[in-house]
């Protein structure tokens, strides 16, 4: 009679064993479990080079100056802008610093203020535009980058004197600032959204003996573009 109480007891002490080692071995896959479901995703990267392709839109604005007087406060000069852009990111957290450059054929043109009868206006038009800047960037989600910019800008002038009809070409140096968004949609994708404000300078043309018209350029550029990332 004592044999099977004894093998009875020791089943049941087997039995509460397993029970144990599955009970611990469960908790600890659990736990494992959690852990990997609450770590966060890794940040992702976005520095190295990168190329992509600009367009938008520039608002300008033609000021002009025959021998000193204002005739032309502000011609409206407008038109589409697109082309290329380069650039190198290093991040350091959550802090992203760059520099960049771009070139885009434009079709920017304006009219001045009509002058007396049977003298047409002048005509302003630009033909090109480009940037070289330095960025200092934020991450603003894992995702996303807000970024300002800023440095020189240089652009391909025009301007038609309407009394002869001459073209007077030059390249007007100026300065260039602004600011955008970058979403990251892979680690190589990005899309951008971005505006700048750029003072091209002026320029002295003589349009005839002692006639000398003095041209200043500004514009806003709102534009987009998709950029490819290099790297991991």
């Amino acid at each position: 009679m004592v044999l099977p109480f004894s093998t009875s007891r020791s089943r049941r002490g087997v039995f509460g064993v397993k029970t144990r080692l599955l009970t611990i071995i469960s908790a600890a896959m659990l736990a494992g479990n959690s852990a990997f479901a609450a770590a966060p995703p890794p940040m992702p990267s976005w520095s190295g080079p990168y190329i992509g392709g600009h367009l938008g839109y520039d608002w300008g604005r033609t000021r002009v100056l025959d021998n000193g007087v204002l005739t032309e406060p502000g011609a409206p000069t407008n038109g589409a802008v697109g082309g290329f852009l380069a650039g190198y990111r290093w991040q350091n957290g959550n802090i992203v610093f760059g520099f960049e450059a771009d070139i885009g054929a434009a079709n920017l043109h304006g009219t001045g203020i009509p002058v007396p009868v049977f003298v047409p206006p002048n005509q302003y038009f630009v033909d090109w535009t480009s940037n070289f800047r330095g960025q200092v960037g934020f991450i603003i989600l894992p995702s996303t980058l807000f970024f300002i910019s800023g440095g020189l800008g240089l652009a391909g002038f025009t301007f038609q004197d309407g009394g002869t009809g001459n073209k007077f070409g030059a390249i007007f140096p100026g300065y260039t600032v602004g600011g955008g968004i970058d979403h990251m949609f892979t680690p190589n994708f990005i899309v951008r959204l971005e505006y700048l404000y750029t003072d091209y300078g002026n320029k002295t043309y003589e349009v005839a003996p002692g006639d000398f018209y003095n041209a200043a350029f500004t514009a806003q550029t709102l534009r987009g573009a998709l950029i490819w990332r290099f790297g991991p």
